[in-house]
């Protein structure tokens, strides 16, 4: 999965930035918001997102705290 273009918009208030982008993966695009945390542990794709672009899902025998602890 790549970003094909975005668009800066930061976020003083947090250490998160917002930007403006388009995800490609295989021969689908999506234009939308994403939101970088440059201080997360771990990567996550909404499970829509994830089906609009057909990306596929592999349920994992794990669950993640609200607050993103294993």
């Amino acid at each position: 999965m790549g970003v094909y273009r975005s668009t800066f918009a930061p976020n003083y208030a947090n250490s998160r930035t917002l930007l403006k982008a388009t995800l490609l993966w295989r021969n689908r695009s999506l234009h939308l918001s994403a939101l970088v945390h440059s201080g997360a542990d771990k990567s996550f794709l909404d499970r829509e997102v994830a089906r609009q672009l057909g990306v596929d899902i592999i349920p994992l025998n794990v669950s993640m705290e609200p607050d993103g602890k294993l």
